[in-house]
């Protein structure tokens, strides 16, 4: 019984200090680490009368905030063209504003109010990853985000992940998996090692 209540005692302190870490984590489980960050005051709270505006609604990335939202944070959020008014309660994917940017960089902007996203190409859906991972992974009926101003973009051109099929075999989805996960992290290279002296993993019928 001690033993059980010494235990209990242990998780409940390393809870504790678990938490208080994050609180003080000055990037804020933003990984990697954003070249800029500086913290606000207040939440924007994210529900479902939040709307979802964009520059181009087609946009791959702006469509897969959309489908994350939905299917991962349970808000359906009305997508919409962004005419410029950028009104109160909604969340603009926007490329104004990023002319001086580099290359893959973005400026992730939250206040009480509102919600930007600026980038081009792969850095709006860079910045929409940011977003993401500033979300609680608790769910419910909303979502707060702390108020924060974030800009970011590689300090190298190449952050690339390599992954090794010819000495260990991977099935397809363990592979489509992995490509995920270095989206979300903001990795821009996949190194995929198919052959080597120790065998060659992809079919090709006319090369047996």
């Amino acid at each position: 019984m001690l033993r059980k209540i010494l235990l209990l005692s242990f998780f409940i302190a390393g809870s504790s200090i678990i938490a208080k870490s994050q609180d003080a984590d000055p990037n804020l489980g933003i990984i990697p680490a954003p070249v800029s960050l500086k913290k606000g005051a207040g939440e924007f709270v994210l529900s479902q009368q939040t709307s979802l505006l964009a520059d181009t609604v087609t946009n791959k990335a702006v469509v897969f905030l959309a489908d994350y939202l939905q299917n991962k944070a349970m808000l359906r959020l009305q997508l919409k063209a962004n005419n410029g008014s950028n009104p109160a309660n909604s969340i603009v994917l926007t490329a104004a504003g990023t002319d001086n940017l580099p290359v893959d960089g973005y400026r992730l902007t939250i206040t009480p109010q509102q919600i930007i996203v600026a980038g081009k190409g792969a850095g709006l859906f860079y910045g929409i990853q940011t977003l993401i991972q500033l979300m609680p992974l608790e769910k419910g009926a909303v979502v707060k985000l702390p108020c924060v101003q974030v800009e970011d973009y590689p300090r190298f051109g190449y952050r690339g992940l390599m992954l090794d099929v010819c000495r260990h075999f991977f099935s397809v989805e363990f592979v489509k998996k992995y490509i995920d996960l270095m989206a979300a992290y903001k990795l821009n290279n996949f190194h995929w090692h198919l052959t080597d002296d120790q065998g060659w993993r992809i079919e090709i019928k006319k090369i047996p």
